[in-house]
């Protein structure tokens, strides 16, 4: 999520991060409902989204399935372990 305009109840949503030129209003108030964010909490949210990226024209791009990425850590018992050399303390990711 690029930027959120409260005023004009619309979002920016960065298509590609590598191409910042293909960002698409949303309306907000669909994205806070989709995703159960509130709207303080929208800038800088990844979402997960299926976009036809091969549209012609900017405003010919749709986002459909759109959802928010868990932002809460993941479970210990899913993070990788490593070892550390001898003398030091091992850590998680």
């Amino acid at each position: 999520m690029s930027g959120v305009d409260v005023e004009g109840n619309t979002a920016r949503v960065l298509v590609d991060m590598a191409r910042p030129d293909q960002a698409v209003t949303v309306l907000l108030d669909q994205l806070a409902n989709v995703t159960g964010v509130e709207e303080s909490e929208l800038p800088g949210l990844e979402l997960d989204v299926t976009a036809n990226v091969d549209a012609e024209r900017q405003e010919e791009i749709v986002l459909t399935g759109l959802r928010a990425q868990p932002v809460a850590p993941l479970p210990a018992a899913w993070r990788k372990e490593t070892t550390a050399p001898e003398g030091e303390e091992a850590t998680g990711d």
